[in-house]
């Protein structure tokens, strides 16, 4: 059986990971809009499986807060990042008003009635609309050099949410009363999650990457232009 605790640290520690590999190239390199987003969604995403594994020491209220927020929080990050630097323009602010409602309802199916399941439907609901604005923009997006890569990457963060979704379903087929660390499907989809995660991270670098490539050819072709114009004007 898989070790749902060991999944957990490995998620928690790979979004740390880049997170902070994601902060040392923010400051050392040249980097586009919505990088910023995507590190902090990195930092949020981490946080959240932190917080799941601080139920083992510390109370299951304050960990069940922590998740609600942080959960929403991480969607609408990466979606501001990914709209930010396909069309300039970033998530509205008052999306971000989403977390108003799901703290309290989260924390109702705790202290009101425990309903694990229920708690995780909430969850996957506030963060439905934005991962689809995530994977939307990324299918559709297309540039000089093709739009493989989006689309891979959009497929990543459906792997993501997949793996919530599963969860969620399992949960309420028969399995509704029991903990995170107890449900014998846990560890299956986790296991797909971190596949996501693994897989998105990278390619936010393989992002900037091509688009610096693509700069690097846009300024070539304008040199070779000017020098041909250049060549005419003498002859």
């Amino acid at each position: 059986m898989i070790d749902i605790k060991t999944v957990f640290v490995c998620i928690m520690h790979i979004s740390l990971f880049y997170a902070a590999a994601y902060t040392v190239f923010w400051f050392s390199q040249k980097t586009y809009k919505g990088f910023g987003c995507w590190t902090l969604a990195n930092l949020s995403y981490s946080g959240i499986y932190g917080a799941v594994l601080l139920r083992l020491v510390i109370s299951d209220g304050a960990s069940i807060a922590a998740v609600a927020v942080l959960t929403p929080l991480s969607a609408m990050l990466y979606a501001d990042g990914v709209l930010r630097f396909t069309q300039n323009n970033p998530l509205p602010r008052s999306a971000y008003l989403v977390l108003v409602p799901v703290v309290p309802a989260a924390l109702y199916f705790y202290y009101g009635t425990d309903w694990f399941a229920m708690r995780t439907a909430i969850l996957l609901a506030a963060i439905t609309p934005f991962n689809f604005i995530t994977c939307w923009r990324l299918a559709t997006f297309q540039t000089d050099t093709g739009k493989v890569l989006y689309r891979i990457g959009g497929a990543f963060f459906v792997m993501r949410y997949v793996g919530l979704a599963f969860g969620t379903v399992m949960l309420f087929f028969g399995r509704a009363n029991m903990r995170i660390f107890e449900s014998p499907d846990t560890g299956a989809y986790l296991l797909f999650t971190m596949l996501g995660v693994l897989g998105a991270g990278v390619f936010f670098f393989l992002l900037h990457a091509q688009r610096a490539q693509e700069e690097r050819d846009d300024a070539q072709r304008t040199v070779a232009n000017m020098l041909k114009a250049a060549q005419g004007l003498a002859q």
